[in-house]
């Protein structure tokens, strides 16, 4: 395969967008977060509103990105976002498990 000026732009926008996904997950995926908060403190309708919002806001922007620049920036858009839950579930996994282990620790001296 050569490489020509056509393939080049194509492998820019598609990085291009690929950041551009980076950040509507993260900010789809951290709103979560301030979701399940809300839930877990007794709120009800807030966090319906955000869950409604933060899907729209990501429908939307994953439509745009389709409309305007085809389909190769939104298969670069959503692998993004995609990429994004990825490390962000990791992180929430690692930080789950060290509370845990911190709790069975405290446990376990209080009873010993």
């Amino acid at each position: 395969m050569t490489l020509n000026a056509e393939t080049l732009h194509i492998a820019g926008l598609a990085a291009g967008f690929f950041a551009l996904g980076i950040a509507i997950g993260a900010a789809h995926f951290l709103s979560l977060r301030t979701s399940v908060r809300w839930i877990t403190s007794g709120r009800v309708l807030a966090p319906v509103v955000l869950q409604v919002a933060r899907h729209a806001v990501l429908i939307a922007a994953l439509f745009a990105i389709v409309r305007l620049a085809g389909g190769v920036a939104l298969v670069a858009a959503a692998a993004g976002v995609l990429a994004t839950r990825a490390l962000l579930m990791r992180r929430e996994r690692r930080a789950g498990e060290a509370a845990l282990a911190a709790e069975t620790l405290r446990q376990e001296r209080s009873h010993g």
